[in-house]
Parts: C-alpha cells; structure tokens; sequence
C-alpha cells in the first residue's frame, strides 16, 4: 500500500477485490468486507492505509456513499454488532424472510438498515389501509417492514438518514435475496409512485405498501 499515492482507502479496496477476485454471488466486488479487513489488518500494523478522510457535514459530499447487501458471514457479524452496541432498541431476532444493508462510504461504514416480512395482523395497519381478514391475507406478501434504522453516532453528516431512505427505495425493487419470493419484489416498494404508502405506527417502526 506505500505507493498508493492520493488513492483513496475505497478505490484500494476495489483494487484488491479485483486483484484476488473478491467477488459476491453477483460478480460485484465485496468493496464492504474488503475494507473491513483492510482496516483490520492496518489497526494490527501489517499494512499501512492512507489517512481516512473526514466526514463532510453534508451527505452529499460524502464520497462512495453506498447501500450494501449483507451477504456473508463477516457482514453479517458487522451488522449484528452495530445494532447491539448502537441501536436504541439492540439487538433483533427477525423471523421469516429478511433482508440487511450496510451503508458504506469511503469513510467506513455509517449506518445499518434491516427489514423483515410484515407482521400476520396489525390493527393500526389494517385498518388504515382498509384491509379485511381475506384482503390482508392475499395481499400481506407485498408488504415489508423497517426493522431496524442506524445511522451512527459518529456519522452526523446533515440528510443522511433522507439518503439512506432513497438509496433502499431504489434498490429494494430489484432484491430478491434472503427469502423474498422473486415474484413479488417487484411490489415491496417504489419510490416513484404516489401509490406507495407509509404507514407509521406507534412503535415508529414503518410498514411499506403499493396500494392496490
């Protein structure tokens, strides 16, 4: 890494995924691991990392802003302890289909978002949504919950947490990982859509539709 030059710590990370072939089911590079373990073995002096650059105090300076899906073993270790050492609420046992996202940057990894399937009954979403016994059961399929939300602490760049929102808008659609029936990503949620509800409930957690 001596000769890095001005390479920033992610362009690094690419490079060795590259180089050994640190590739996910997709083909995409684990950027997410990779760095990880950089920073693990640079914390132990075996390798030296250029000084990690400042957090800008507005999201749209930071640089590699990324959602990244939790796909390994190692991701999730790092998602599970971010939530339980961070998380208002701690740590969560989600059952049934699901799905984990590490939000990462050039400056490490800022934030961790999960969802799971919907709950079988809710009478604060049912009722707002004007769903029956019958109706909710046909249609409780399209329907995802945010589980957990973690921006951290150390992470206070101004809007994003907004930014973390858009970025699973726009990659939920396409996911068909962790269990969800590849048949119904289509309907878990869509940014573009006045169609989409947001059902709030008193716990603050947020249950996603597309209307019918």
């Amino acid at each position: 890494m001596a000769d890095a030059g001005d390479t920033s710590r992610t362009e690094i990370g690419r490079q060795v995924c590259a180089r050994f072939g640190f590739l996910d089911a997709h083909g995409k590079p684990q950027v997410a691991s990779c760095m990880q373990a950089l920073r693990a073995l640079a914390a132990a002096r075996q390798i030296d990392l250029p000084p990690p650059v400042g957090l800008p105090a507005r999201v749209n300076r930071v640089r590699d802003l990324q959602l990244v899906a939790v796909r390994d073993e190692h991701q999730r270790r790092v998602w599970n302890l971010l939530i339980a050492r961070e998380h208002p609420r701690g740590a969560v046992l989600h059952a049934g289909a699901q799905l984990h996202y590490l939000l990462v940057s050039e400056h490490g990894v800022l934030g961790a978002l999960g969802f799971a399937a919907a709950a079988l009954t809710l009478a604060v979403r049912d009722a707002f949504i004007g769903w029956d016994p019958a109706t909710r059961s046909r249609h409780l399929h399209r329907v995802l919950g945010l589980s957990r939300f973690l921006i951290r602490p150390s992470a206070p760049s101004r809007n994003l947490v907004s930014k973390a929102l858009s970025l699973a808008l726009r990659r939920l659609p396409y996911t068909t990982a962790c269990g969800f029936p590849e048949n119904s990503t289509g309907d878990v949620l869509c940014g573009n859509t006045p169609r989409m509800l947001a059902i709030r409930q008193p716990s603050n957690r947020r249950r996603f539709k597309r209307a019918r």
